[in-house]
């Protein structure tokens, strides 16, 4: 696979992809490590490469456009969009970055040395926080001065929502319009405490 660097249309789909790919890459020290390159892979079936001297993951650009990454699959989102006026860069499909998540895995624990990689603990921590990554995130200011509103999409079954709204919470993290070019691709690590009536749950979540 060539190691040419990929001109990556900037999209909605591409961004979430991108940023919930890096999430789920923090959940390992050795992962951390690891430099991502997007590069030019023209036909060849090879998706992802180690470079285990330079410590770089070589990601096929095919991981970064809609169309090409759903010719094989049988995504109901993607299928759905392609029969609505919904544009298919507007939607984040969760097993894209699952699937991309596990061939990765799989490439770093043939390279790696010393302790192996807990690549069951690892797949199962990503699966169930990017099930839980709210969607469709939008900001505007209200009629009162100085307040904003937040709204999201949720993730959860409408069976959960039901049954467990009072526990379910997200972080909003805000900042400047004057930083938004250099913030927005940030990884923001949340650990802290709920109170949930006389309980206190202690909560640890990737936020992408």
């Amino acid at each position: 696979m060539s190691s040419e660097p990929a001109n990556i249309v900037e999209n909605a789909f591409n961004s979430n992809i991108s940023r919930i790919f890096r999430a789920a890459m923090q959940l390992d020290e050795r992962l951390k490590a690891i430099k991502i390159e997007v590069v030019k892979g023209g036909v060849t079936g090879i998706n992802v490469v180690f470079k285990e001297e330079e410590h770089t993951m070589l990601i096929h650009e095919r991981w970064f456009d809609v169309d090409k990454i759903h010719e094989d699959t049988g995504c109901e989102l993607f299928m759905l969009a392609q029969q609505t006026s919904l544009s298919a860069a507007d939607f984040s499909c969760d097993h894209v970055v699952e699937d991309l998540l596990n061939l990765v895995l799989d490439e770093v624990h043939r390279h790696i040395e010393g302790e192996a990689l807990e690549v069951s603990k690892i797949r199962g921590t990503a699966r169930q926080l990017i099930h839980q990554t709210p969607r469709g995130i939008r900001v505007c200011q209200t009629q009162k001065a100085g307040e904003l509103k937040v709204t999201w999409i949720g993730n959860e079954s409408e069976s959960i929502v039901r049954q467990y709204s009072d526990g379910i919470f997200y972080n909003a993290v805000l900042h400047k319009v004057s930083s938004c070019g250099s913030q927005r691709l940030e990884l923001l690590q949340f650990v802290g405490e709920y109170t949930i009536g006389q309980r206190i749950d202690h909560v640890v979540s990737l936020t992408p």
